[in-house]
């Protein structure tokens, strides 16, 4: 019990906005996996994503961190996503790759251009072989919401061991927001249709599992098979832990 109630304190915390400098969500090894995530620990460092700026860090010492680094990013930079040792970076434009040294410190290793003409919000998520952003221009009726100069709607694939090979979309989607992977299960809120899942173990041919329409998703996260979805107004708490019979168990008004 107290468990799912540490899990819902975490949930209702979880803000959501382009740029989000208040929003910081911790990212670890076992840690929830977020949209907008600004802010994770790893190893003896902490990082902080502001605005064109990634922070770095020391928690060696007793005491409270001290800063040894900043890393210059696109000025458009929201959120940040780590895998091991890459960070994921995605902007409203780009969608960048850095490694982490053996001293903390990021270094660039890749970018990848999105939709030129498109200034949009764009969490990404990624595994060792492959990267997902969500991409959705069409929020300005939204509060703190992207900018956009035509639609686009969808979750763009990124095969990483090819040089970061565009595979392709998953398209056809009801402004994409907050996506959240664990193993081959891709979790996706959509703003004005709920919340999708999708079996992603064969990215070219990626299969929807379930649709949970009905309401506004912005932001999720996964822990041990349990499934916390962030609305306009609501909590919803999933069970996947049998993904054949994924089930709603609970909901709660913001």
């Amino acid at each position: 019990m107290m468990k799912k109630l540490l899990y819902l304190s975490l949930a209702v915390l979880i803000l959501y906005s382009c740029y989000g400098d208040d929003d910081f969500v911790f990212t670890g090894v076992n840690a929830p996996r977020v949209f907008f995530s600004t802010m994770f620990a790893h190893n003896n460092y902490l990082y902080h994503l502001k605005r064109d700026t990634l922070i770095t860090y020391s928690t060696i010492a007793s005491g409270a961190p001290f800063e040894i680094n900043r890393t210059k990013l696109p000025e458009d930079a929201e959120s940040i996503f780590r895998n091991k040792n890459q960070l994921h970076i995605g902007s409203e434009f780009e969608y960048n790759i850095y490694n982490l040294g053996e001293d903390g410190i990021p270094s660039f290793e890749s970018e990848m251009n999105l939709f030129e003409d498109v200034t949009h919000c764009d969490p990404v998520i990624a595994n060792d072989s492959i990267a997902f952003v969500s991409i959705s221009s069409d929020l300005d009726e939204f509060e703190n919401s992207c900018r956009h100069n035509r639609i686009v709607q969808q979750v763009s694939i990124y095969d990483l061991e090819k040089r970061n090979e565009q595979i392709g979309p998953i398209a056809f989607l009801d402004e994409p927001a907050g996506i959240a992977l664990d193993e081959n299960w891709l979790f996706v809120c959509e703003r004005n249709d709920g919340l999708k899942v999708f079996d992603v173990s064969k990215p070219k041919e990626v299969i929807m599992l379930h649709h949970f329409p009905g309401f506004s998703a912005i932001n999720v996260f996964t822990n041990e098979g349990m499934l916390m979805v962030t609305g306009e107004n609501q909590l919803i708490q999933f069970d996947y832990s049998d993904m054949q019979n994924m089930r709603q168990i609970s909901s709660l008004a913001l």
